[in-house]
């Protein structure tokens, strides 16, 4: 099997993009690296930031029902950064901020597909929460999945026109597997 050349795939890939800025109901981007009849991983992954990512979530659930696979959620959160010009806060208090933002951080993909768990009960559901390097971790999670769900968020850049948020962009151009798209709402 012979691989698309450079050119073809940075083309390709900027089709994607265009398309992807200007999208308003789900857009599925047939990336990947498997071959045809290989076997299948039974999860959608599903990015999950906090609640606008609803419609990617309940998109996540419709698909795994219909074929029969388990949801990935996969949490992106951030942990704060001091600012270097204050004086580090007592370590004390810092480790308690800590635990109660990475508590509050755990709760959100759960709280986010409560309903749909409910709504969608013979779904299996798996959580997983990334502190940093959310791009590349959906990227790297893709290689267990049989599709990404994502939000399609939109930026108005520098550029004239809308552009792809930095997530949308990177599962466009690296996603080892299909990536749909979701419109917020």
């Amino acid at each position: 099997m012979r691989s698309p050349g450079r050119v073809t795939e940075r083309l390709g890939g900027s089709v994607s993009l265009r398309v992807a800025a200007r999208c308003g109901s789900p857009l599925l981007v047939v990336r990947g690296e498997r071959a045809p009849g290989e076997p299948q991983h039974g999860t959608v992954l599903v990015g999950v930031a906090d609640d606008t990512d609803a419609s990617a979530a309940l998109f996540a659930f419709e698909v795994a029902q219909r074929r029969g696979a388990q949801v990935w959620v996969l949490h992106v959160a951030a942990v704060p950064q001091p600012s270097g010009s204050l004086p580090a806060p007592p370590t004390a208090r810092l480790e308690a901020e800590l635990k109660t933002q990475l508590g509050s951080e755990d709760a959100v993909p759960r709280m986010a597909i409560s309903a749909l768990r409910e709504k969608f009960p013979e779904v299996g559901v798996r959580i997983d929460t990334v502190w940093s390097g959310a791009a590349r971790a959906l990227v790297e999670a893709s290689r267990a999945a049989d599709l990404v769900v994502i939000t399609a968020r939109h930026r108005h850049g520098r550029r004239l026109g809308l552009q792809v948020g930095s997530f949308t962009h990177a599962l466009l151009h690296g996603a080892h597997c299909p990536v749909v798209l979701a419109p917020v709402g």
